[in-house]
């Protein structure tokens, strides 16, 4: 919050906002479809840190007419590759992806001065799966990817372990105002892992399978 502060207080031309998606905070502890729509109500000192950093922004854009775009990032943090991969399909997101977002944002013009964004990486999940996700999430991933429960198991991972949560991040809103593509998605790590080639995902550390 303090960084935010200072970067303002520099009287930047425009600012790119690193947020989070943890600024939802309560909303995704109920099976949800979360949008930019959804209120904000962080349930941790991370996320409050970043709602105010998105409220300092609100203010600077209209007190002095400094642009924000505020990314509200998935998780992109090293992990190990398995995990990297099944994090995809809720709330995560490829560094890679992540830095086309920011050069995007630093070309918009938000209206009003302020914008935030969901950055995740794409999924064919809809709204009306929050329930089969919640309660099959098995059935899902293999009616969307077959074999993936196979290749799974093939390396012992655990599903209940990596499959977890009933929430879905639509990108809609970042795809059509910024024009946001992301290229690396849980089909591209099937891929890869078939292969056993974890150096497909840049931060890879050791994984559980030997790779």
């Amino acid at each position: 919050m303090s960084g935010t502060f200072n970067v303002y207080a520099a009287r930047p031309a425009r600012v790119v906002l690193c947020s989070t998606m943890g600024v939802y905070g309560h909303a995704v502890e109920q099976p949800a479809s979360i949008t930019e729509a959804t209120p904000v109500s962080p349930r941790d000192v991370y996320g409050l840190s970043k709602a105010l950093s998105e409220d300092l922004a609100r203010y600077h854009a209209r007190v002095e007419a400094i642009p924000t775009v505020a990314l509200r990032l998935g998780m992109f943090v090293p992990e190990t590759f398995e995990r990297y991969g099944f994090r995809l399909l809720f709330g995560g997101v490829d560094v890679r992806d992540v830095a086309q977002a920011v050069g995007l944002a630093l070309e918009h013009e938000p209206l009003g001065g302020f914008d935030c964004f969901d950055v995740m990486a794409e999924t064919p999940f809809k709204p009306g799966d929050v329930a089969e996700l919640a309660a099959a999430p098995e059935t899902l991933l293999g009616r969307h990817w077959p074999g993936t429960l196979e290749l799974a198991a093939q390396h012992g991972l655990d599903l209940g372990e990596l499959v977890w949560g009933a929430t879905l991040w639509p990108i809609e809103k970042a795809k059509r105002v910024l024009g946001f593509a992301p290229r690396h998605g849980f089909a591209e790590f099937l891929d890869a892992f078939r292969r056993g080639d974890s150096a497909y995902y840049p931060s890879a550390g050791e994984t559980q399978w030997g790779l």
